[in-house]
């Protein structure tokens, strides 16, 4: 069975489902992999509804393709890495979606950005 990360890869989108505190969100957003890491990043930056609770929750269940992982997500603030990230972002759908990627390279929407780490719920 492919991981969370292979499956993001060769996807142009993930569908996320957050819980926290008895509420829900589902979003559909779009995913790079950078260093063999998944990684997703809100558009419209931290005020985001999915976002917040994201960073509330720390985990999530990722779905690509009808199959579904349940993963943590980790802030990432390392500027390299978020430098290489914005240019994956750049190579898989700027030519597509120019203006959608513009947002996801705000400084508002790279600070943002988290990674999908594999979770075992207890």
């Amino acid at each position: 069975m492919q991981s969370v990360t292979g499956m993001a890869r060769s996807s142009k989108e993930i569908f996320l489902h957050i819980q926290h505190a008895g509420a829900s969100v589902s979003r559909t957003v779009w995913c790079v992999d950078v260093g063999g890491s998944t990684y997703i990043r809100s558009a419209f930056g931290p005020n985001s509804q999915w976002y917040r609770m994201a960073r509330l929750a720390g985990t999530a269940r990722v779905e690509i393709d009808g199959t579904a992982w349940p993963v943590r997500l980790e802030l990432t603030v390392e500027p390299g890495l978020n430098h290489r990230i914005s240019e994956a972002y750049r190579a898989k759908y700027e030519r597509a979606w120019p203006g959608p990627v513009r947002s996801l390279l705000s400084a508002d929407a790279v600070g943002t950005t988290l990674r999908l780490r594999p979770h075992t719920r207890t």
